[in-house]
């Protein structure tokens, strides 16, 4: 009988522990914008993402930099995040190209745009 009791114990602690230990490895580097292309069994929003390399490339030429822009590749059908880092740009232009971006993701379903925000699919 103790031995059933402890049983459910030991699997809720192994479990707890595993648990909180992939939530200590995560990255918990805060980038400036996240911009998520997620499917709907359909794949992800080939001209959204489109939209938005062109116009990280205008922005770029534009302000003679280069975006510092890490790509992690996280689905079967082409789901991809873009963790984006604006430290070279001023706040006055970081608010604007959030802003182009928000507008780019809004008219697609199927990206998501965080700010201030880890990388969340990142390996």
């Amino acid at each position: 009988m103790k031995k059933l009791l402890i049983l459910p114990f030991f699997i809720l602690f192994w479990g707890l522990n595993s648990q909180a230990s992939t939530i200590s490895n995560a990255d918990s580097t805060n980038y400036r914008m996240v911009v998520s292309f997620f499917s709907r069994a359909s794949g992800i929003d080939a001209q959204a993402r489109k939209q938005v390399d062109a116009y990280i490339y205008q922005f770029e030429q534009a302000k003679g930099i280069t975006v510092d822009k890490e790509e992690t590749r996280w689905g079967r059908e082409g789901e991809i995040d873009y963790c984006i880092r604006l430290e070279k740009v001023t706040t006055k232009d970081q608010k604007k190209f959030v802003k182009k971006i928000k507008g780019i993701a809004t008219k697609s379903g199927r990206v998501n745009v965080l700010e201030n925000s880890p990388c969340l699919h990142r390996h």
